[in-house]
């Protein structure tokens, strides 16, 4: 599958989920989001549009976030060549599966550990390692994996 397809693909799902999301929390007459995140995960190595799904999953919430994490809410994430590769198995970088698309990307921190020193809620990051899983809504990182940028 060609990258661009791939990409159309990619955001014709991501749009859809937020889109539902949306609706819902406008229909309980609040513009609060619903308290379910989304990524798009793959439980097998192959054609990107064969394996890749959407998953819903529960909002991670301050209370679930261990003394050394941070929540990051996404805020962007590209798509590359890379991660093409990586889903198809043909990039040197196998995550373990199941696992969440995405290498590259940007967040908003929502919420920190106790032993969380450097980053605050409201900071931008972007992680610090490869193949991270940036095709979510939501992420839970510890500190150390995460860069600060300036915004």
């Amino acid at each position: 599958m060609s990258n661009v397809l791939f990409q159309h693909f990619l955001s014709k799902m991501m749009k859809s989920s937020v889109s539902r999301l949306h609706k819902a929390a406008m229909h309980r007459g609040s513009l609060l989001p619903c308290r379910h995140a989304s990524r798009l995960v793959f439980k097998e190595y192959g054609t990107p549009s064969e394996v890749v799904q959407l998953e819903h999953f529960p909002d991670p919430s301050e209370d679930s976030v261990q003394p050394n994490q941070v929540v990051v809410r996404m805020l962007r994430a590209a798509i590359n060549p890379a991660d093409v590769n990586t889903i198809s198995g043909m990039y040197p970088i196998r995550p373990d599966l199941p696992a969440v698309g995405g290498g590259d990307g940007v967040g908003e921190v929502r919420a920190v550990g106790r032993h969380v020193e450097n980053l605050k809620i409201g900071d931008w990051v972007i992680p610090s390692r490869n193949m991270d899983g940036t095709w979510t809504t939501h992420m839970m990182q510890e500190e150390r994996h995460l860069l600060k940028v300036l915004q």
